[in-house]
């Protein structure tokens, strides 16, 4: 093997206030130039540490880092490797520093004495590649956060960077331009023979990639293609990931028919997923048909398939509570009145413009409105609307019958409505956990005990422990922050939550315990409008989905109606067909009447499952 990249028995240690944490762990691991890698693992895991030392930004405190010759420990050496590695954060905040798009773009090539022609060239070229060839002149603070995370790529591609290291670099992007800025990435990584390494929670994002390395605790655990690592479904569970969602589909329905799953590299790709699916079900049916039994013992195993199949309570609790809320919702006590809703950001002093306009819509209580829609469609800017944060240019907002118009006004919304950043690392500010959680509750004038008991059942809520209480927020994991900030909003015990991309960067674990919490925040009487990109999310836990478009309300409607639009519809607002959905109209190509409104893995192999039952019913009457 050439090794354009070579990391030999690496360790890396962290100093915080409590000592050392050791983040690399006697790691070794080389890569040949042109790969294209997917990094995975759970958070805190050492992916992003890794890619630090690679690109040079960190030093190994023993080992070697050589990349394409160069020593990261030799001072020529590192000037070297950090000029031919990009590296694309995951929150775009920490590498933007231009006053205007152009500036922030032009900013790499600028250090590196390129003649300004050609920084003007590139300039246009990679602003046009992200869809900010219009925006050179906006101020970055003016971007939504998705369009800082494409101003960051455009930044690192500007610089044309022989590795590329995409660090949760399309976290905070609609389906839509996540997927045009994946596809950009192969294209160039293929046209110019890139090396490129992409961390990311997102699975089907790293059947891209050639090689995958799964990482834990500092280490890495297994290296191999798509197809190998992915079909290791119990190895990825044990470290808190998951597989393609089409696989997992794939392996619940294996298993809920009393087949092998365990290893699946055959069942990596989706098409193939889908395809043996259906091939199971249609031979299923076939014996439905042909009046077989499955079983010795005599009993049909359609009657054992009554039986559940898919144990999981974690999507057993969200079809429960949803059922419960929908019907609560159904009441349509309104909670949140919007009516007419405009508002524009001012730009240089003098011009403005439109980031909503005209919107009116009613939340209602104890309901679960999601929020979706392209990178910059102004969701992040309507949200904000609702706990006054933001001032109306025109129109109305209303919470429990009470308009925003007063400071006073504001202060009590604000007590009542509680809002979670879409980076909400940036609400933390005191010295120790304790004392940022209970910030809000001493504002609310609140006694010391109130205090304490707000806290401590707020900290529980999110799943923190004791032993963090004590521990500096900076300290933490970005997971782990999070929550710590959610705590901070919950200990003021609001009627009304809402979040901004609440699951964004967290690992498939850390995602099911956020989405778990906010079903449980509802079942406790807490109605919650949530921001997402994941359209599975928005689908599977929402009554109700609002979706943006360039500053306007385009639907407002259940999931099951929303994703009833045909896919290009869905694409022209840059938005997708949650992949569950997906999956289920592809086998409808083959059966007819299956039910395409499943939202998860588990929701579609129950389905399945009462197809085979329907089937069964009318074969044996």
């Amino acid at each position: 093997m050439n090794k354009y990249i070579d990391i030999k028995q690496v360790d890396f240690s962290y100093v915080t206030g409590d000592g050392e944490v050791q983040a690399i762990k006697n790691l070794s691991l080389a890569l040949t130039a042109g790969a294209h890698v997917a990094i995975l693992g759970a958070n805190g895991s050492g992916k992003s540490t890794l890619a630090k030392i690679i690109s040079g930004l960190e030093l190994p405190n023993k080992g070697k880092c050589i990349v394409d010759g160069f020593d990261s420990g030799d001072e020529t050496g590192l000037w070297k490797l950090r000029r031919i590695c990009g590296i694309v954060f995951q929150n775009p905040d920490n590498q933007i520093i231009g006053t205007t798009v152009e500036e922030d773009i032009a900013f790499g090539p600028e250090n590196l004495g390129i003649p300004s022609s050609e920084i003007q060239r590139r300039v246009m070229q990679c602003a046009s590649m992200v869809g900010l060839a219009t925006s050179l002149a906006k101020p970055p603070a003016d971007l939504s956060g998705g369009q800082k995370q494409k101003l960051a790529i455009a930044g690192v591609f500007a610089m044309e960077p022989r590795i590329l290291i995409l660090d949760e670099a399309t976290s905070m992007l609609d389906p839509v331009a996540r997927r045009e800025i994946l596809t950009l990435t192969d294209e160039l990584g293929r046209k110019y023979n890139l090396t490129i390494l992409n961390i990311t929670h997102y699975m089907n994002e790293a059947l891209l990639a050639d090689t995958v390395v799964l990482m834990n605790e500092g280490k890495i655990v297994a290296v191999g293609t798509p197809n190998e690592i992915f079909g290791r479904v119990a190895l990825l569970r044990e470290l808190g990931l998951d597989v393609p969602l089409p696989t997992a589909i794939a392996a619940k329905y294996l298993r809920a028919c009393g087949q092998a799953w365990e290893y699946l590299p055959d069942l990596v790709d989706p098409e193939a997923a889908v395809v043996a699916v259906g091939d199971l079900l249609a031979e299923r049916l076939k014996k439905i048909r042909e009046g077989a039994k499955y079983v010795d013992s005599g009993e049909s195993e359609s009657s054992q398939l009554k039986r559940p199949v898919y144990k999981a309570a974690r999507d057993s609790k969200l079809c429960a509570c949803t059922t419960g809320i929908t019907q609560h919702a159904a009441e349509r006590e309104v909670i949140i009145k919007v009516r007419d809703l405009t508002y524009e950001y001012p730009y240089y002093g003098e011009i403005s413009r439109p980031a909503i306009q005209d919107i009116s819509f009613d939340v209602y209580r104890g309901e679960i409105l999601g929020v979706i829609g392209q990178t910059g469609s102004g969701k992040s800017t309507l949200i904000q609307h609702l706990n006054g944060l933001l001032r109306a240019d025109s129109g109305t907002v209303e919470v429990m019958g009470r308009a925003i118009k007063t400071g006073r006004d504001i202060k009590w919304i604000r007590a009542h409505v509680g809002l979670l950043f879409q980076y909400p690392e940036h609400q933390l500010f005191a010295d120790t956990v304790a004392e940022d959680i209970a910030y809000g509750p001493g504002k609310l004038g609140w006694s010391a005990e109130q205090i304490k008991t707000a806290v401590a059942e707020a900290s529980k809520l999110v799943g923190l422990s004791e032993d963090i209480m004590p521990r500096s927020p900076f300290e933490l994991s970005g997971g782990q922050k999070r929550r710590v900030a959610m705590a901070g909003v919950l200990a003021m015990r609001p009627d009304v939550l809402i979040l901004d991309e609440p699951a964004a960067a967290l690992d498939p674990r850390g995602r099911e315990t956020m989405l778990d919490l906010i079903v449980d925040l509802r079942a406790r009487g807490v109605t919650i409008v949530f921001v997402s990109h994941s359209m599975e999310d928005v689908a599977r836990i929402s009554d109700r989905i609002l979706v943006m478009v360039q500053g306007k309300l385009k639907y407002l409607a259940s999931p099951e109606s929303l994703f009833q639009n045909s896919p290009s519809e869905l694409a022209a607002v840059g938005i997708t067909v949650p992949q569950p959905t997906e999956f289920m109209q592809k086998l409808s190509c083959r059966f007819k009447d299956l039910d395409q409104n499943c939202f998860s893995a588990g929701a579609v192999v129950r389905n399945l499952i009462a197809y085979e039952e329907a089937v069964y019913a009318n074969y044996h009457r």
